[in-house]
């Protein structure tokens, strides 16, 4: 948040710090908090920034981790609009639309990895393989790699 705020060359009152250390986060949600913060303490430049994290249709394409990362931001981003309302374009109704987005992209990738699993099969030609692996023994040792029996 710190680094956010130099650079953006703003500075936050003691309340406003004291809030945004409130915010429901875990490290990976330091740089939205960072960029928040420089939005409470007036950075225009953040509102763009802000716009395209709550645009829902971002969500279409994205792949599994990508659509949990957006519901995490979608929660720090309603905890936002409740403590700052309005402030960048950031209000509860845009992000429970993200928030909302998000679910149903983590919902629809989780249907089709249950109706056409992908985990535990050869990313190369598609025969079973054990759940962490991601090549079948043919497709491992026609790439060259050794598998470390004797």
């Amino acid at each position: 948040m710190r680094d956010a705020l130099r650079h953006a060359r703003k500075q936050l009152e003691l309340a406003d710090v004291w809030k945004l250390m409130q915010a429901p986060i875990d490290e990976d949600g330091l740089p939205l908090l960072g960029t928040l913060a420089s939005a409470v303490a007036g950075d225009q430049r953040q509102r763009a920034i802000l716009t395209w994290i709550l645009d829902p249709n971002r969500l279409r394409s994205v792949g599994l981790g990508e659509a949990e990362a957006a519901a995490r931001e979608a929660s720090i981003l309603l905890w936002f609009g409740l403590q700052y309302p309005g402030v960048a374009g950031v209000t509860i109704e845009k992000a429970a639309a993200l928030e909302e987005a998000a679910a149903g992209r983590v919902v629809q990738m989780l249907r089709a990895e249950i109706e056409d699993p992908t985990i535990g099969r050869c990313k190369v030609c598609g025969s079973r393989t054990a759940p962490w692996a991601s090549l079948c023994d043919r497709c491992f040792m026609a790439r060259g790699y050794k598998t470390g029996r004797r």
